[in-house]
């Protein structure tokens, strides 16, 4: 026989593609935090559904982090008792805020890191086994973006995947009144992930953490900053009810506050130099003589810190906490306020778990398009569902609203929008042409256009 082709071709096949089988989408840069349950009957440890689950993951995180953009992952699971790292959104080289991180290699050894994972089985962590910590998961997640990954500072578009593989013990509602206000509006109660909720008075700077919230404006004049600092009994971090014993804004007798209510409108505040530093007192209980060393602080890109050094305020008992707000430098702006949080939950139940259809749909903001339920984590169920997420990981962010939209766009319409027009255009657009554009040139030629020629040139 004749050869088959003249010559083999140059390369016979199109180069394989990475392990991770997934092509990463291009998004403009973005942290990603992935809260995925534990715990749930359906994916024992060693099950086809636990490593079914896991090659999710995997595939998901490989769909939205590659050489095509610059996005950090993070990967966090929880169950009934804790909450458990397993990638930083800041760690080496994983997410370094370069083209590295992202590069094919350090991916594909991100998603085999993923494939590799086992499961927590129920009863493995005590008699509850239902994942309730997702509550705690979002607060570590929160964190993350405000002071591990300086998300807001840096510019980038914050957004949490959460995987349930089960319900969360049936706290659902206590989960959407806890985060829906903190999703839309990435405002997070001040406090940390890991400040203690300790019911009673708000004797020390810790436990005063949770309640203390401050601003800072600038004015009245130039160069100067107005900074207010309240407490705020709502706060889900605070375990202080009625009023603080007594406040100050400054040692000077005649301005402490007794029996300081809480809210903005009891807000105590000093105004400050650009670079300066206001300071308040707050005294409640036995006092803050107990505290040791120096509580810091950041709320809405502001920073404070707490501390006891005798007190501040004037008269008698001055065991109060003092907290120390700075001001900007000078020439430099007060830090905007954080952007919202896109939140999307994937429902995929595992052997005899269920999981209602729209589980979670709150954290969504109710947005159906970020709610993703398949009817099983089996693989062949939860492949086609990728693309779609990353899609919607890969969007535009959810603008966070304003405080108030807007007080109402005006008083009320214009009596009229605008002046009635003319009764009519013009009475007459342009004069008529003349009846006829132009007289006769010359009543008729002349007889003889011209005289005759002279007999000789």
């Amino acid at each position: 026989t004749k050869d088959p082709t003249a010559d083999p071709t140059t390369d016979p096949t199109a180069p394989p593609t990475k392990s991770p089988n997934m092509v990463e989408c291009v998004s403009e840069p973005t942290d990603i935090i992935i809260l995925v349950s534990e715990m749930c009957s359906g994916t024992l440890d060693g099950s086809d559904a636990c490593d079914d689950k896991w090659e999710f993951v995997a595939e998901l995180m490989s769909a939205v982090k590659g050489p095509q953009n610059e996005n950090r992952v993070a990967v966090y699971t929880f169950d009934n008792v804790d909450v458990r790292l397993l990638e930083s959104i800041t760690s080496d080289p994983i997410n370094l805020l370069d083209a590295i991180g992202n590069s094919d290699g350090r991916v594909d050894a991100f998603y085999q890191d993923l494939r590799r994972e086992s499961c927590i089985n129920p009863g493995d962590l005590g008699d509850d086994s239902s994942p309730k910590e997702l509550s705690a998961a979002l607060h570590e997640a929160y964190y993350s973006f405000g002071n591990v990954a300086n998300s807001d500072e840096l510019g980038r578009i914050k957004k949490i995947i959460i995987v349930n593989t089960c319900t969360n013990g049936g706290n659902e509602q206590e989960i959407c009144d806890e985060h829906y206000g903190i999703i839309r509006t990435g405002v997070v109660p001040s406090g940390g992930s890991d400040t203690p909720v300790i019911e009673g008075p708000a004797t020390t700077c810790a436990r005063q953490d949770g309640c203390v919230e401050y601003e800072v404006t600038e004015g009245p004049t130039a160069g100067e900053f107005t900074i207010c600092l309240w407490w705020d009994d709502s706060n889900p971090l605070c375990g202080k009810d009625g009023t603080i014993s007594h406040s100050c804004p400054s040692n000077d007798e005649s301005e402490k506050i007794e029996d300081w209510s809480p809210g903005y409108a009891n807000r105590m505040c000093n105004v400050v130099p650009c670079g300066g530093a206001a300071q308040f007192g707050l005294k409640d209980g036995q006092g803050c003589a107990a505290f040791e060393g120096t509580l810091e602080k950041t709320l809405n890109g502001v920073s404070a810190t707490c501390s006891y050094d005798g007190g501040l305020c004037g008269g008698g008992n001055q065991d109060d906490c003092t907290w120390t707000v700075s001001a900007p430098q000078c020439g430099a702006g007060i830090p905007g306020p954080p952007s919202a949080i896109d939140v999307v939950v994937v429902n995929m139940p595992c052997g005899a778990d269920t999981i209602p259809e729209d589980y979670l749909q709150c954290l969504a903001e109710y947005d159906t398009d970020r709610v993703f339920d398949a009817p099983s984590c089996v693989l062949t169920d939860t492949w086609p569902l990728i693309v779609d997420i990353a899609s919607e990981i890969c969007l535009e962010p959810t603008p966070a609203p304003t405080t108030d939209p807007t007080i109402d766009p005006t008083a009320d319409p214009t009596a009229d929008p605008t002046a009635d027009p003319t009764a009519d255009p013009t009475a007459d657009p342009t004069a008529d042409p003349t009846a006829d554009p132009t007289r006769d040139p010359t009543a008729d030629p002349t007889a003889d256009p011209t005289a005759d020629p002279t007999a000789d040139p």
